[in-house]
């Protein structure tokens, strides 16, 4: 089963998040290496995620043609401020 951890970069849907993952492999030939990073459409069904959030994520079955995976837990929550002027919230990675 997959499982991979990255960092919340969109919540612009309903029970969706879009999730960043980096990883590190090395170049076939040189001796170096690359740091890979995919993106992938994740499962909130509590919406609890927020930009900025480490998340554990896991393969489920597809629920559309691009969301396969679900969110397991919020691993580190991003800081979020107070905006003085406005009243706002806002989160920082």
């Amino acid at each position: 089963m997959q499982r991979f951890i990255g960092r919340v970069i969109g919540t612009a849907t309903q029970k969706t998040c879009k999730v960043c993952v980096a990883r590190l492999v090395m170049h076939p030939k040189y001796p170096k290496r690359l740091r890979v990073k995919r993106n992938y459409l994740v499962h909130d069904e509590q919406e609890r995620a927020v930009v900025g959030d480490i998340v554990a994520i896991e393969y489920f079955k597809k629920m559309s043609k691009t969301k396969a995976f679900v969110m397991t837990e919020v691993l580190k929550e991003a800081r979020s401020y107070l905006d003085p002027r406005s009243g706002k919230t806002f989160t920082a990675p």
